[in-house]
Order: structure tokens, then C-alpha cells, then sequence
């Protein structure tokens, strides 16, 4: 206690521990200890505070509990200072209470003074004048209100604090009930549905003698009755929390206790501009009186505040004082009313929002605060005010659009339409129905969108609602796109565009720039321009949505196509616009832009990390279409990172693609697929998996990927045909060019060039060079400049598309011999020698293959066989025999076997065309 606080007074919520905090400081405080101890200082949720030292001589404790009157004050305090009173005037009184003061304690520790605030304070002021050193800590559910109070609000513990001291309680009373097993989510939230207030806390530790945790929270609905125990402390006010409760009613005056009964029907939490709304005018006539109310609740310690983004302050109950509230509310007989005017302002801030905005996520994010109260007042108009709550479900789904997962979105909305159905209310029915297309046809079920979007047209129509009309014939259009049914989708196309020209909607204007270009297959110079256009129609319509899908949408065009100058500084402003935007399905989306970013450069580590998380992120979300991207989008990079993983997670892709109709997502995994088979050798299954991405239509950014498709399709003919099937090889290369992919320009034609310089054609190899360098005057992709240098003899790599080039041309040379050493020392292949004197099982593998070839030629050496030559006589579980085959196969490939060492679903072997030479010793 610092020289000039000579009056605190420590407030706080019934059962914080305020007169713990005061016994503790009482039993602390000696003369030999001069103790230092903690006080909570407002705003605070720690169990260790700053100090507050009380200097000597001890101090004298006082509890007030009992008193209520003045003379009820000044007997118990002399009584604390040991003072006899005789019959004397007030002022001698207070002499001798000061004269004592100064010469015992000069600090006095008094409990309990809420009900006796006015007479307490009155004497306090006149101690505090004749006793200079004086100095008073007092414990109230109030503020005293005296010149000179320093106020420590008490507030409950942190979560790790409450449930530390929970835990302690429970072994206390239940030493053998292991509630550690539950776990800390299970236990935080037991401690949090209880305000982590320290009575709670022990009230309900010691349940565990016949509860478990789980149990435990089941019963805390009821807080009142089930947080009671024996008496604590030696009063009945700790016994329970409805006793700690009904003290504090007590000293509310009755327009306080009716704003506690009436804004109880709050839920979540409340502003200034909420409790107004739902206070009743003979309580709170105008703002200014609920201004005053809610201060004298705050003053009561039964409301908490915390402040929102938007800078106002925002109300909340403790939750057993909230529930006191509705059982005096429920015995009231204005329950009903309370409700009503509840549920009638939560409308009035939805209809405001649907009036502003159906699509952009920042009209509400300012309701998420209000998300249980949303949710309780839809539930209050179900029955007789259906397009009430029609409407407020469909903001709950809209409010959850950045974080909840599919289902939970689905079923609010699919509630919202039921309701709007049955109140007739047709306009918000084909709202809803639009927000849930546009969250099916994010999770790739494309047919259930076009089947709601056709019957809602009906509505819409007989509505008359000409909007509303194009929104549903943009969903028709997309995923009849999807579905590659042409016609009906130029025909919605159509339409919407003549809707939306006369409506001058900009955001769907925008929506059907981006289906047009997919239709029409537009190059991606053309498409990337349109994401352009339609970024500028968000801005002037203020959708940051719109503006983060077009710009996001452009730059990964701009990715793939390899010509992205400015890649760090756009992903950073796409990322503040997305956390302004906070729309999960485009966070997903951002995480898949930031992986091919770092893939096409080449950062394959960042680009695994970005993968996993949105891969992650859509699973959470539902968006399986996304997913089944995302999880592509990982096994390519597993295929540079050449981690062998590659093959195990485009199966699970391929798993969860078909569960979805989105053609799209299909394109990429078989992408993908076709690399992982061609990398095994297999060129008929990659051949076939490719084939199927140049069936799907595509638009915008997706052509890069059908021309890299189109790409190894032409390669794999070189593979089999050799350099008869170069001129393939250059059609696929103008083809790319035509379409603006220049990434894969760039990597075919540096193929042709690399494969006709070898075979003297000269004319094609100065083609392909010429094509090569036009193209990387735009290319900036480090991925694709590493796989030109390779082509052209420069720095090796580790790329997948690198070790591709190498099988490609290994596999179109005249076979070369391979020169062994007598005793397996060395290898040599095409000139490059391999030591291999220290490498034991390469050595013994090598050996067994050479001997396996020159025995039974063109047959594979098992699996398990290779692994008992390369390690004799050691026992190791499968996982770890096939991991330590694969890299001793992998040293050896690099070693100049890449293309003469084979493996299939039986084992290894060499190439039926290796000649093996041994060399003199």
C-alpha cells in the first residue's frame, strides 16, 4: 500500500475470493514478514498480482457481514480494535476508535461492507481525518464512493489458473478421481461455463466424490442448484452460489432488479443501443436512464465488459447471475414481452444487413458478437413469427460463413428456407437458396445445385424479383459448366447477362465475367484480363469479396502461366484482404495461391506447409472440391520433393474426388495421377490419366494445366516412338502458345531442342531454342528456368520434372553399356563414374541384379529378395524394409541407372537392352 492510498477498496463478483483475498492478508501481514501481498488491479486475470504491502504493526481484521445499521459498524469495529465504549456522544466515539487505530493497528482489514456502504463510509472519512496514518482495505460488492478511493477489481481467474486450482480441489476432496484424464478442452470448458470464479470452482470440485468431469457439465445448466455445498468460511453466503447471488439482489434497488430480469434474455452479450431495446420503457425511459442502469450494474459487479472491434463497449452477465435473472424474469409475467423485444431488435439489425448486403462478409462480421442471440431469437419466432426467423437463421449462417464447418451452414439454411416457405415469404426462401448454392457448389455437389436452382426459379419469377432471378441462372450457369452441359449453361449465361445489364448488379456482372471466360475457354491473356475487369466492378461496388476472388484468380493465372513479376507483393495484399474479407472458402483458396506460388518458384518446403494447410482448412470447412485441389496440389510437390509419398497421397485424392461431381477437381487429380504413373514407369495409366484432363472444359487459369497434359502426352509418344514423334512434341508446344501458357512453352520447347540437337536436326533444334527464349523473356517461375538449365547442360537438379527429362532422354539414346568393377568397387555409365567401395548393401543389391539379369532377363528380382541380399540376416518390419530398398534403388539411379533400373508391382531388374561389361582387375 503506497504512502497516499490510504483507502482501497477491493470489489468484485460474488465468489471472486474477495474475502480469501482479505484473510489471507490478515494472516500474511505480520511484523516479522511485512508481507507483500496480491491484489488484482482491474482488467486483470491472473491468480499472482502486484503486490500490496502492509507495513507494521499488524493489522486488525473486521467483518462486517452482520452489520446493518451504524451502531451495527461501530460496535464490531471496537470490538476488532479491542476498545471499550462507554455511553458517550458519536464524535467522542470516532475519537476513540482513532486514538485506537493510531495506537494498534493504523490498518484495518474490513470484510464484507456492501449493505452498510453509506454509514461505513461516513465514519471511514472521519477516521481517515483524525488518524493521519491511518490506512483502510475493504472487500465490497460496490465502490464505497469516498474522495480518494483506489478501486481493485477482482476479476476471475485465467483459464490455465481456474483450472490448476480446480484440479487442486478435486484431489482435495476425491483423491482418487482422475479428472486429468479428461483433458484440458473438457476441463476449460467445466471452468469457463462456471466464470472461472473461485467459489464456482470449489463447489464444483467438490462434486467429484460423485460426478465425473463429464457429468459435472451436463449438470451446469442449473448452476444455482448445483454449485451448492457445506459452508466454507463460516457463512452461509459461500454455501452456494445462489445464497452469494441473493445477497447481491438484495442490495439492488427494484429498476435494477428489473433490468437484470429483463436483460437476461441476452444470451451472448449486449451494447448500450441492445439493452435499450429490450429494457421496458417503465425502466428505462430514454438512453440516458439505461445508461445509469447498466452503471449501476457494472457498479454491482454482476455485469462484465470487454470491448469490440468496433471500439463500444460490450455487456455481458456472469452466467449465474444471468440465470438468476430469468428465474425472477420467469416469475415476473414479463417473460414474453422481454423476449419479443428481444427478438424484434436482433430483426432490425438482420433486415439492415440484408438491405446493405447479401454477399460481402464485413456487413456481418459486426452481428458475431450477437451469434447465440441470433440463434435465441429465431428460436422464439419459430412458431408464430416464421419470416422472423426465416431471416435471422439465414444471418446465422451467413454470420458462421468464415468458420463453420459445411454441414452446420447447410442446416441453417435449409431451416431458413423452410421457415420462409412457411410464412411465404419468398424473397428471403431464394436468398437463402442462393447463399447454400454458392456453399454446395464450393463443396463440389454441382447436380444438387442445378436441381435447386432450376425449381427456384419458379419462385423467383412469380415474384417478379429480377435479381434474385440471376443469381439462381449464374448458379445454373456454373455448374452446368462443371458438369459439361454446354447448352444449358450458354443459355443461364445468356440470360443472367440480360438480367444484370438492366439491373446494373455489378457483383453478379462480375460473377458471369468469370463463367464466360470458363465457357468460352478464353486464352489466359484473355481471361487473366477479365479477372482484371471484374476486380474493378468489385471495387465499384465496394465487394471486397468479388475484389479478392478476381485479383486472386488473375494472379495465379499469371503463376501457372509463369509470367508473375510481382508475386510476394500481391499474395501480401491478398492476405489483408482477406483477413478483412475472413470468408474460410477464400482463405482456402488464398492457402491453395500461396502453395503454387512457392511451388512454380521452386520453394518446395513452403510450398508443401501451404498445401497441408489448406488441404486441412477445406476439410474442416467441407469444401470438398477444394480439398480434393489441395490434396493434388501435395502429391506434385511430393514428386519434387521425391519423398515417396506421392503415390499414397494421390490415392487419398483420388478417394475423395469421387464422392464429388466437380469435373474440375477431377481434372486435377488425374493431373497429378499421371505424373505420379509416369514417374513409376507405367506409361499406358499415365497416358490414360492424362487423356482424361484434355476432356474436361476448362476456362481461366485451368488451361495450363490441360496443356501440360496435352504436353506429356505428346512426350510419352516420344518415349515409346522415339524422334519420330517429335513433330507432335512441336504442335503441343504451338498449341500451349496459342493459349497463353508460356510456362509450358517454355518447358516443351526446350524438350524439342535438347531431343533434336542430340539426333543432328538441326532446323528443329534451332526452333526449339528460338521458342525456348521467346518464351523465358516472360517467365519468371525459377521451377521452370531449373528444368530449361537441366535440357541445355546446366546445374542438375532434384525437380520431378528434371528426372523426367533425364528418363525421357535416356529412354530415346541408342543403349549404352554399363562397366562394373570386378569386385563391384565402382560402376560406370555413358562415361560417369560411381564409387561404390564403402556402400554395402548397393554393392550386394548391384550384384544381385547383375547376376538375376544375366540368369532370367526381363524378369523383376522381389521385393522381399532384394531386401534379404542388401541386409543378410537382419529381421526389420515391412515399412522399414521397403523404405531402405527404395533409397539404395534411388542412389543407384543416380548413379547413371535412371532409366535401366526398373521397377514394377514384382520387383527390380535391369532393362532388357543393358549390356553389362566387367572390367580387368
Amino acid at each position: 500500500m503506497r504512502a497516499r492510498e490510504r483507502l482501497i477498496t477491493i470489489v468484485g463478483p460474488a465468489g471472486v475470493g474477495k474475502t480469501r483475498l482479505l484473510l489471507e492478508l490478515a494472516r500474511s501481514a505480520t511484523p516479522a514478514q511485512r508481507a507483500a501481498l496480491e491484489v488484482v488491479g482491474e482488467g486483470r486475470g491472473q491468480r499472482h498480482r502486484p503486490a500490496l504491502v502492509v507495513a507494521t504493526p499488524q493489522p486488525v481484521f473486521c467483518d462486517l457481514s452482520a452489520a446493518r445499521s451504524a451502531a451495527d459498524v461501530v460496535f464490531r469495529l471496537a470490538r476488532a480494535l479491542e476498545v471499550e465504549l462507554s455511553p458517550m456522544t458519536r464524535v467522542e466515539t470516532t475519537r476513540v476508535l482513532a486514538e485506537a487505530i493510531e495506537r494498534r493497528a493504523r490498518v484495518l482489514l474490513i470484510d464484507n461492507v456492501e449493505q452498510v456502504v453509506n454509514e461505513l463510509g461516513q465514519l471511514v472519512g472521519e477516521l481517515l481525518e483524525l488518524s493521519p496514518t491511518a490506512k483502510f482495505v475493504l472487500t465490497s460488492r460496490v465502490p464505497v464512493g469516498l474522495p480518494g478511493e483506489t478501486l481493485f477489481r477482482l476479476q476471475p481467474l485465467a483459464t490455465t489458473d481456474a483450472v490448476a486450482l480446480l484440479l487442486e480441489v478435486v484431489r482435495e476432496h476425491a483423491p482418487e478421481a482422475d479428472w486429468e484424464r479428461a483433458g484440458p478442452l473438457l476441463l476449460e470448458n467445466v471452468v469457463n461455463r462456471v466464470d472461472r470464479l473461485p467459489l464456482a470452482l470449489k463447489l464444483v470440485g467438490a462434486r467429484a466424490r460423485l460426478l465425473s468431469p463429464e457429468r459435472v457439465l451436463e449438470n451446469l445448466g442449473g448452476q444455482l442448484d448445483f454449485l451448492r455445498g457445506r459452508r466454507l468460511l463460516g457463512d452461509e453466503r459461500h454455501a452456494s452460489m445462489r445464497a452469494a447471488l441473493d445477497w447481491s439482489w438484495e442490495l439492488l434497488g427494484p429498476e435494477a432488479r428489473r433490468a437484470v430480469e429483463q436483460l437476461s434474455v441476452f444470451v451472448g452479450g449486449f451494447d448500450v443501443d441492445a439493452a435499450a431495446a429490450v429494457l421496458a420503457p417503465d425502466s428505462a425511459p430514454d438512453a440516458l436512464s439505461t445508461v445509469d442502469v447498466l452503471e449501476t450494474l457494472l457498479e454491482h459487479s454482476l455485469l462484465q465488459t470487454a470491448h469490440a472491434a468496433n471500439s463500444d463497449v460490450h455487456f455481458s452477465f456472469y452466467v449465474c447471475a444471468r440465470e438468476l435473472g430469468q428465474e425472477h424474469l420467469a416469475r415476473s409475467g414479463r417473460e414474453r414481452a422481454a423476449r419479443e423485444r428481444h427478438a424484434a431488435h436482433f430483426s432490425r439489425r438482420v433486415d439492415a444487413a440484408v438491405a446493405t448486403s447479401s454477399v460481402s462478409r464485413e456487413v456481418w462480421a459486426a452481428l458475431e458478437p450477437s451469434l447465440e442471440d441470433l440463434a435465441a431469437a429465431a428460436a422464439f419466432s419459430r412458431v408464430e413469427r416464421p419470416e422472423r426467423a426465416a431471416r435471422l437463421l439465414f444471418a446465422q449462417s451467413r454470420v458462421l460463413a468464415a468458420r463453420a464447418p459445411l454441414r452446420v451452414q447447410r442446416e441453417l439454411l435449409e431451416a431458413a428456407m423452410a421457415a420462409a416457405r412457411t410464412a411465404r415469404d419468398s424473397a428471403t426462401e431464394v436468398l437463402a437458396l442462393h447463399a447454400l448454392n454458392k456453399l454446395l457448389t464450393n463443396a463440389g455437389f454441382l447436380r444438387e445445385v442445378l436441381a435447386r436452382a432450376e425449381a427456384g426459379l419458379t419462385a423467383v419469377r412469380a415474384l417478379g424479383d429480377a435479381l434474385s432471378e440471376a443469381r439462381l441462372l449464374s448458379d445454373i450457369a456454373y455448374a452446368a459448366v462443371c458438369l459439361d452441359r454446354e447448352a444449358l449453361a450458354r443459355e443461364a449465361l445468356t440470360r443472367a447477362r440480360d438480367i444484370t445489364e438492366r439491373t446494373g448488379d455489378v457483383v453478379e456482372r462480375a460473377r458471369l465475367v468469370m463463367f464466360g471466360a470458363i465457357l468460352d475457354e478464353a486464352p489466359i491473356d484473355a481471361s487473366v484480363a477479365g479477372f482484371e475487369r471484374m476486380a474493378a466492378m468489385g471495387e465499384a461496388s465496394g465487394d471486397r469479396r468479388v475484389i479478392w476472388f478476381a485479383r486472386s484468380n488473375a494472379l495465379e493465372a499469371r503463376q501457372l502461366q509463369g509470367t508473375e513479376p510481382a508475386s510476394s507483393r500481391d499474395l501480401a495484399a491478398l492476405g489483408e484482404l482477406d483477413a478483412t474479407v475472413a470468408d474460410r472458402q477464400m482463405s482456402v483458396w488464398h492457402g491453395l495461391g500461396q502453395a503454387r506460388q512457392a511451388l512454380v518458384h521452386a520453394e518446395l518446403r513452403a510450398a508443401e506447409e501451404h498445401a497441408g494447410r489448406a488441404s486441412a482448412e477445406a476439410r474442416a470447412f467441407g469444401s470438398v472440391a477444394s480439398q480434393c485441389v489441395a490434396l493434388a496440389l501435395a502429391a506434385e510437390i511430393a514428386l519434387d520433393l521425391d519423398d515417396g509419398t506421392a503415390r499414397g497421397r494421390v490415392l487419398v485424392a483420388q478417394e475423395v474426388v469421387e464422392t464429388v461431381e466437380h469435373r474440375w477437381a477431377r481434372a486435377h487429380v488425374s493431373w497429378i495421377e499421371g505424373h505420379v504413373h509416369e514417374d513409376e514407369g507405367d506409361l499406358d495409366a499415365a497416358g490414360a490419366a492424362y487423356a482424361s484432363v484434355l476432356e474436361v472444359r476448362v476456362g481461366d487459369h485451368l488451361a495450363c494445366f490441360r496443356e501440360d497434359a496435352r504436353l506429356s502426352l505428346a512426350l510419352l509418344r516420344i518415349a515409346r516412338e522415339g524422334v519420330a514423334a517429335l513433330p507432335a512434341l512441336a504442335g503441343a508446344v504451338e498449341h500451349a502458345a496459342e493459349v497463353g501458357a508460356l510456362g509450358t512453352v517454355a518447358v516443351g520447347a526446350a524438350h524439342v531442342e535438347a531431343i533434336a540437337s542430340r539426333h543432328g536436326d538441326g532446323a528443329l533444334a534451332e526452333w526449339g531454342r528460338a521458342r525456348t527464349d521467346e518464351a523465358l523473356e516472360r517467365v519468371v517461375a525459377r521451377r521452370v528456368l531449373a528444368l530449361v538449365n537441366e535440357l541445355r547442360g546446366g546445374p542438375s537438379t532434384e525437380l520431378y520434372l528434371a528426372r523426367r527429362a533425364r528418363r525421357l532422354l535416356a529412354a530415346i539414346q541408342p543403349a549404352t553399356g554399363l562397366t562394373v568393377a570386378a569386385d563391384l568397387a565402382w560402376l560406370e555409365v555413358s562415361g560417369k563414374r560411381t564409387s561404390l567401395g564403402r556402400r554395402g548393401p548397393m554393392r550386394r543389391i548391384l550384384c544381385a541384379l547383375l547376376e538375376h539379369h544375366a540368369r532370367h532377363p526381363g524378369v523383376a528380382l522381389p521385393h522381399d529378395e532384394v531386401c534379404r541380399v542388401g541386409w543378410p540376416g537382419e529381421r526389420m518390419r515391412a515399412e522399414s524394409a521397403r523404405d531402405r530398398v527404395y533409397n539404395v534403388v534411388r542412389l543407384l539411379r543416380r548413379s547413371g541407372l535412371e532409366s535401366k533400373l526398373v521397377t514394377t508391382d514384382a520387383g527390380y531388374l535391369l532393362d532388357r537392352g543393358v549390356s553389362v561389361q566387367v572390367a580387368p582387375a
